[in-house]
């Protein structure tokens, strides 16, 4: 059943192949949350202006197009960053809860300090780290 206390909560998931998420996603809608997906930045930062997500989990190194759009809405190159890295960023100074998931165990140590586990933790592992995210445990 449904935890009726989250269902106006929203969480964004940026990864660029949500179907290595699908089971975290489907447990996360069976708890009452409500989930949206994409899988580029330009699509999340344009979501999380539209919804203004309570959460976000990104895919810390989603390979695709390296620019993003300012808040003046103008193209950004990012050089060297991803689009993972960048998209925290913009979660940071928007204020936005946020963690990141790998899939590559090499690639934790470079997530700045911010949460980061990989796509093997278990589904629940990872659920709490969002309810904590959330102030919901």
């Amino acid at each position: 059943m449904p935890d009726t206390t989250s269902e106006t909560k929203t969480i964004l998931m940026m990864d660029d192949n949500p179907l290595s998420i699908r089971t975290l996603i489907e447990m996360l809608k069976a708890r009452g949350y409500r989930v949206e997906i994409t899988t580029n930045i330009n699509q999340a930062v344009q979501l999380s202006r539209d919804i203004k997500p309570d959460c976000m989990v990104i895919d810390l190194y989603a390979p695709g197009d390296h620019s993003a759009l300012d808040e003046s809405g103008k193209d950004i190159h990012t050089g060297s960053f991803n689009q993972g890295e960048l998209l925290g960023e913009f979660a940071k100074r928007n204020n936005i809860p946020f963690l990141y998931l790998t899939a590559n165990r090499n690639f934790l140590s470079e997530s700045n300090g911010a949460d980061c586990l990989e796509k093997n933790d278990s589904d629940e592992e990872i659920i709490e780290i969002i309810l904590n995210k959330l102030g919901e445990r």
